[in-house]
Order: structure tokens, then sequence, then C-alpha cells
């Protein structure tokens, strides 16, 4: 789980239905998952935006922001759906990738855009689009199993289904394991991606994909 201890004048927006418990004095404000805007225009827009990263990104329609509403610190528990880790990063202008559904929580004016990732990135599991992160501040992102940051400088091999997102300046595409046909259907490994240039590449260690495999093939 993820703490907060929110003091006067700070705030919080988090994925909706990631709060697991908060102090009493805690105020929560829930609003469209897009860019604050006043007027019709700006309205519709938001609705608009909201909407597509709901179906194309993953993420809920709607956020909330807590704040705390005495001069008391306040403390809010977070938790996102998979079981996994949370990585914090400090964001001073620059931009992440993540995957979808690996939003969890930011602090400050960071902006969340929706960025198409092509074919590449439905064979490399992480669908069609990726959530950029950038700006100012503090971000949260989660993972299925345990999150490992890895420097890349130069090529970096990561299996398809362990990808939690990426920075830097880094390009992907997507290959065979290596070892011919034998390879790619016996191994095991399948597809991979295979990163170049310089950055960090974060990796989970579970696979969501194979843990829909194993509950399958025991409810035959």
């Amino acid at each position: 789980m993820l703490r907060f201890q929110l003091h006067p004048g700070q705030e919080v927006t988090t994925e909706a239905g990631s709060m697991v418990a908060r102090d009493t004095h805690t105020d929560m404000r829930t609003h469209m998952n897009a860019g604050a805007g006043t007027g019709l225009m700006a309205k519709v827009r938001a609705f608009v935006i909201a909407l597509i990263r709901r179906i194309l990104g993953g993420e809920t329609f709607f956020v909330n922001t807590f704040t705390t509403s005495s001069n008391s610190p306040a403390n809010l528990w977070l938790a996102p759906s998979a079981a996994g880790s949370i990585q914090h990063r400090v964001l001073r202008g620059e931009a992440i990738l993540v995957s979808t559904g690996a939003y969890l929580a930011h602090t400050g004016n960071i902006q969340t855009r929706i960025r198409f990732a092509g074919l590449r990135g439905l064979f490399a599991k992480e669908g069609l689009f990726f959530l950029e992160l950038s700006g100012e501040g503090e971000v949260w992102f989660n993972s299925y199993g345990g999150i490992h940051a890895v420097p890349v400088d130069g090529t970096y091999i990561v299996d398809n289904g362990h990808i939690v997102g990426h920075e830097g300046d880094l390009s992907f595409s997507i290959t065979t394991v290596g070892g011919g046909m034998m390879g790619l259907f016996a191994s095991g490994e399948g597809l991979v991606c295979k990163y170049k240039g310089k950055g960090i590449v974060y990796i989970q260690s579970r696979n969501a994909s194979a843990l829909v495999e194993w509950i399958g093939g025991r409810l035959h």
C-alpha cells in the first residue's frame, strides 16, 4: 500500500477506486480524467478526453483529488488493483511512458497523455496505447509482481509480458527470442521486446497472461 500524509495546501490525485482508508478530515473531490477548464466547451472537451482515456488507455473515467480540511495532517492509504509493487518517480520536466492501467497517483503539475504505440505495442501485450506522464511533480505507478528499474545503454531484451514502462531516449521493436522455430514455439518465451538507446526500462516479475493461462488450465 501507499500512504500519503497530506498537510494544508497539499493535494494528491489518484486513480478511481484505489483508496483503502483515510482520516475523517480528508476531503475528496471526484472529477473527469481530463484537464481542468470552465464553460460548456471545456466540459465537453473534458468529457471526450476522459472517454478516450477510458476506452483506449485503460484508465478510469474519473479520478479523485484528496486534500486535508483542517490544520492537522491527514493520512490517506492507496492500493493498486494488481498484486504488486508501487514505483515512485520524481519528474523534473521529463516524461515517462507506462502501460495502460499502471498509473496510481500523482502530485504537482503532472500532465497525462495517451500515446499511440502501434501494432508493436499490441504484440508487446501492452496494448495499442501508452500513458505518458510528464511535467513537474511526483508520480506513482504499479506492476503485477515486483518492479525493477533497469538502466539501458545500447540494446536490451525483455519478455513481452513483463514490461511496465520506459523513459529516456529509447525505442523498441518486437522480435523473436532466437533459436529459430524451436526457440519461438518450444522455449516458452515466444516474442520479446528489443529496446535500443539510453534510458530506463521498468519490468515486472510476474506475467498476467501466464496467470490467465494457469487458471484456465485448471478450469477444464
